[in-house]
């Protein structure tokens, strides 16, 4: 990487995938919260129903 300042066209890029990077963080967050809950829910219908999880255990 140079030394040179950025030009107007390369800090608007940088600007653009900085808030795309942003966004992406933030759907994954939201992503992962999913997902937990998710996986709490099949935990406890899987009590209601008596059956085991992925690894063999009754809850």
């Amino acid at each position: 990487m140079s030394d040179e300042p950025l030009t107007a066209e390369e800090r608007a890029e940088l600007k653009r995938l900085r808030a795309q990077n942003d966004a992406l963080a933030k759907k994954l967050e939201q992503n992962e919260k999913a997902l937990e809950i998710m996986e709490t829910a099949r935990q406890k219908l899987l009590r209601l129903r008596g059956e085991s999880d992925s690894d063999g255990d009754t809850r």
